[in-house]
């Protein structure tokens, strides 16, 4: 019964939560990423976040539909304090790892949407869960790109303070022009893959009438925004005094162009990624 799932799936919130950095269990996030080697954070939150979310759709929708109403309005909540939180974290930062940090927690709120808003009704162009794979494939590449980028920065600078991103576009025109691609879907903004999720987890709340959700997750995108466009101009508009070109291995450019192209070939290109998600999500709808 209801109540009797309600406390497992309070207890299974918490626990992926964790994982997935969602609020409030996301205070070791900021910190954890920017203790830990680039390539580590890049790892934790991606791969990590997946998982976490990948677990909790399943033991959520399959295990505990017959609690959904309630766990429904428990996310909703954390959904909305996830996301503001870590983008007004976000606004704080001068330490590009830190706002990525927090930027990842605000991602997560994002994503979460998707599960709140999760429907059985198959038929349906948003059913919730497909938006919330669409967002994390398209996440996996931009934010794997965007940290291997700062892994490229730091390396040359031996800095990952915004400052010293000043200028960039005339010191390595290539790393700046992809992190304004990453920048750019992180922030939603098409024609990118970050585009497509936030179009899919935003049209899932709209279309169940989740409206104060959809519309926090408005005004958050817009705060986000700001940011994210932080790091534009610095790297485009802001001078870079005495600092010298720099020089990128081409396994590094490799792996950075690769995040590049699937970052726009997701959002210019969405169909088959649209049809992989939504026939993904068909045997988990179907036990609702």
């Amino acid at each position: 019964t209801a109540s009797l799932g309600l406390p497992a799936a309070i207890l299974v919130i918490a626990g992926f939560g964790f994982k997935a950095s969602l609020a409030p269990f996301h205070q070791w996030a900021p910190d954890a990423y920017d203790g830990a080697p680039t390539p580590v954070t890049a790892f934790l939150s991606t791969a990590s976040k997946a998982t976490g979310f990948a677990l909790l759709i399943r033991a959520l929708l399959v295990a505990l539909p017959a609690a959904q109403v309630q766990w429904t309005a428990i996310l909703a909540g954390i959904a909305m304090a996830t996301m503001t939180l870590g983008n007004l974290a976000a606004l704080r930062q001068t330490n590009v790892k830190r706002l990525l940090a927090y930027s990842s927690i605000a991602q997560a709120g994002y994503i979460l949407i998707g599960l709140v808003a999760a429907t059985a009704a198959p038929g349906k162009t948003f059913n919730g869960v497909n938006g919330v794979l669409i967002y994390l494939f398209a996440y996996l590449f931009t934010n794997i790109g965007a940290f291997i980028t700062v892994t490229a920065v730091e390396d040359a600078t031996g800095s990952v303070q915004l400052k010293d991103w000043s200028g960039l576009i005339t010191r390595q025109p290539f790393l700046a022009i992809t992190m304004l691609i990453f920048m750019l879907s992180l922030a939603g903004i098409p024609p990118t893959g970050g585009f497509l999720g936030k179009f899919f987890v935003f049209g899932a709340a709209v279309q169940s009438r989740v409206f104060a959700l959809a519309a926090v997750a408005v005004v958050n995108a817009a705060i986000a925004a700001f940011y994210y466009l932080s790091v534009v101009r610095y790297m485009f508009f802001e001078p870079q005094g005495e600092r010298t070109a720099f020089k990128v291995s081409r396994p590094v450019q490799a792996v950075i162009a690769l995040a590049t192209i699937m970052t726009l070939v997701i959002g210019l290109y969405p169909a088959p990624f649209i049809q992989w998600a939504t026939q993904a999500v068909l045997p988990i709808l179907a036990s609702l």
